[in-house]
């Protein structure tokens, strides 16, 4: 699904997203704690892929919007393969925002 999901456009092909796979329970448990939106089906995820964006690619506040435009347009082609793989493929997107060296980051 990743490698589907990198022909996802991007600014200046800057290609600054990046995946973060985690399957283990502990590990699992641990993050969507941190996130609170998937309280009543947690339990019932096997596999949660963490979709960020590198800010280190943009420079200037002109690009500072770019980060979500290329993000939610790799995320958006991340969900398209489950036509692709079948039924036995579902998704649910949270958004989550954390604080992060004192400032809150989505």
């Amino acid at each position: 699904m990743v490698r589907l999901a990198q022909g996802a456009p991007s600014q200046c092909n800057m290609q600054a997203t990046r995946v973060y796979l985690y399957q283990g329970r502990h590990q699992i448990d641990q993050i969507l704690a941190l996130q609170g939106g998937a309280r009543g089906f947690s339990q019932s995820i096997s596999n949660l892929a963490i979709v960020t964006s590198d800010t280190r690619a943009w420079r200037g506040s002109n690009q500072r919007n770019q980060i979500y435009v290329d993000g939610a347009l790799f995320l958006m082609h991340s969900c398209w393969p489950r036509r692709h793989f079948g039924s036995w493929l579902a998704h649910s997107i949270l958004r989550s925002m954390v604080e992060l060296n004192g400032k809150f980051v989505t």
